[in-house]
């Protein structure tokens, strides 16, 4: 279907455009997602008002939803499109400088709430922090001050973006080297999803991810994929407060040996834990 710049059209229409767009790019549950997305991004509707309201009448741009499916077709995530993307329930802004967080940290931060909900005068340290969705979302659900760390000035610039947007003012992102750290603030919490995704399991990733997601967020040596882990192990062992914790987001193939290293540092009760599929996805440890 052809439309011009300003065409009023149903809901219904405008989601048929762009899952027929979509068509032949990609498997047919990734265009109903990637169209939902759109839906919601043009027109502030979802599922249920796409059901309920296919009739419903909106004015688009064509410019505006052909430009969106150019680059979606070109391989570009639909959260560097849309500018943005929800975390547990929050609106957080990405670009090529942060990586779209995943279901599986939602989970990560979950299990951390649950555990020090209730908490008075929490700290915590996030570590290679990101867009800063773990230090933000865990300051508001925990009442916590919070440091979020990370190597990139651009990603530190978006977490701060997040940070001034949702009004929190407990958290602080800092630039870190944490490789050449030698030390961390006294803090409780500790958690950290830093780069974990050996160079040789790149030709299994998709070309959106390679194309698109900063590296640097993503890659490790091969002959030492655990070298963050490490360094973080060894420092939380000294920054923890008495029974404070550490929480890693981990590879799956490397839970036994993320576990080890934490012993190894001196950290006590460290559990491995699996995701919503079964994998082994966490690791934490506690400072005696």
């Amino acid at each position: 279907m052809g439309f011009n710049q300003g065409i009023v059209m149903t809901l219904g229409e405008l989601y048929n455009h762009i899952s027929a767009s979509l068509a032949g790019v990609m498997d047919r549950r990734e265009a109903v997602a990637v169209a939902m997305v759109l839906l919601d991004h043009f027109e502030s509707a979802d599922r249920t008002a796409l059901v309920a309201h296919p009739e419903r009448e909106c004015v688009v741009s064509q410019c505006d939803v052909d430009g969106a499916l150019t680059r979606i077709k070109a391989g570009e995530p639909v959260r560097y499109v849309t500018g943005y993307t929800f975390f547990m329930g929050r609106r957080f802004m990405v670009n090529a400088d942060v990586l779209i967080p995943r279901p599986e940290t939602e989970e990560l931060v979950a299990m951390i709430t649950e555990r020090w909900r209730g908490v008075e005068g929490l700290r915590l340290t996030d570590i290679a922090t990101g867009s800063g969705v773990i230090a933000i979302t865990l300051a508001e659900e925990l009442g916590a001050e919070a440091l979020g760390l990370d190597i990139s000035a651009g990603a530190l610039a978006v977490a701060r973006e997040n940070g001034r947007r949702l009004g929190c003012e407990r958290v602080r992102f800092c630039e870190c080297d944490i490789l050449e750290c030698h030390s961390l603030e006294r803090t409780d919490v500790i958690v950290s999803n830093p780069p974990y995704v050996r160079d040789s399991e790149r030709q299994g990733m998709s070309d959106t991810v390679l194309g698109y997601e900063p590296h640097s967020a993503l890659f490790v040596p091969d002959n030492d994929p655990l070298l963050f882990y490490r360094k973080i192990a060894s420092l939380a062992a000294s920054a923890l407060s008495p029974g404070g914790m550490l929480y890693f987001e981990i590879n799956e193939a490397f839970g036994a040996e993320t576990a080890d290293l934490c012993v190894r540092a001196g950290l006590s009760d460290v559990r491995i834990e699996r995701d919503m599929f079964g994998k082994e996805r966490f690791v934490s440890a506690v400072r005696v």
